[in-house]
């Protein structure tokens, strides 16, 4: 078995995610595709799935991790596409009652996935989740007579209900603050693979995690995309990765130049608890644009292949920490 991750993202803003669990000649056993973006007309997540031939073969999952633009434009097509009743799982943040408080392209995001629910043939509808808390299980697949895996389980990392609450009482709404993120952990007689997908997590969601003796979130990670486009939002789960002592291998991060990101300060502290740093955007060398981190994991060689497109760059740690100081 194979593992192919995308990271894609855009000019100024936008981002976007896809797993892949593979074999032979490209036999898919699960695929995964994790919030939308398109800029200009172009919507890099459609083509890798049209690539990967997933418009025929439809996605097992798809994860909408919050009503922001930036993680957003392009979605109600890709569920057109590439999203079926009787196959595809929809994992959304819980937003069905904030239609009022999101911009208009969230809105007819919230407004379409809503319709589905309505068909009148049950059969028609979409099998669609709101997630609350971690360590909710999105799904769990058993693989047998594969190789050295034999089970892969999706959690989600969603706030906690006492989070929601908060925004209710003060009557505020900050789209980060309910956000979802997953992580796949697959497991066998080879140890584990462990990869996060945290969207943009906010802190407060991570420290409640550093709290709870049962969110049994690991230590370190093949891959983390690093939430929040490494800003101070989501750096908790820096922290978290730093107090475990352990190295995790790879984490990306795409930019929001609107808000000035990635912050260099924090990327520089992710280096000390993460081998490869890497970015859509070449942030060092201010090369922005349109940028795909590909990652590919052969799971019975243990080994991983590196392929970078557009303006995608592998950050160097020396510069970025001349460049935070």
């Amino acid at each position: 078995m194979k593992i192919a991750v995308y990271h894609i993202g855009y000019s100024s803003e936008g981002e976007s995610s896809i797993f892949i669990l593979y074999g032979e000649d490209k036999d898919i056993y699960y695929s995964m595709a994790i919030d939308c973006y398109e800029e200009s007309q172009c919507n890099i997540t459609d083509s890798i799935l049209e690539e990967w031939g997933i418009a025929e073969k439809k996605l097992d999952m798809l994860i909408w991790t919050h009503p922001h633009d930036d993680h957003s434009a392009g979605l109600v097509q890709l569920v057109k596409k590439y999203c079926s009743a009787e196959k595809t799982k929809i994992c959304t943040a819980n937003i069905f009652g904030e239609a009022e408080r999101v911009s208009d392209v969230c809105r007819e995001n919230i407004f379409f996935l809503g319709s589905l629910l309505q068909r009148k043939k049950a059969m028609n509808r979409i099998n669609l989740h709101p997630m609350h808390c971690y360590p909710d299980i999105m799904d769990e697949i058993a693989f047998l007579g594969y190789g050295k895996f034999d089970r892969m389980v999706l959690k989600c990392i969603a706030p906690m209900p006492n989070i929601g609450g908060i925004q209710g009482i003060n009557k505020t709404f900050d789209g980060n603050k309910i956000c979802l993120g997953c992580v796949v952990k697959l497991e066998g007689i080879a140890g584990e693979i462990n990869l996060m997908f945290a969207g943009d997590v906010d802190n407060m969601t991570f420290e409640e995690l550093a709290y709870d003796s049962d969110s049994e979130i690991s230590a370190a990670y093949n891959y983390i995309k690093i939430p929040h486009h490494g800003s101070e939002k989501g750096r908790k789960l820096m922290e978290l990765l730093q107090k475990s002592g352990d190295t995790s291998e790879y984490a990306s991060t795409s930019v929001n130049l609107r808000n000035h990101l990635p912050n260099r300060k924090v990327m520089s502290e992710y280096g000390k608890v993460v081998e490869t740093l890497i970015c859509t955007s070449d942030i060092v060398d201010h090369h922005y644009g349109k940028g795909v981190v590909y990652l590919d994991f052969d799971l019975e060689k243990k080994t991983i292949k590196t392929q970078l497109y557009g303006t995608a760059a592998i950050i160097n740690k020396d510069k970025l920490k001349n460049d935070a100081a």
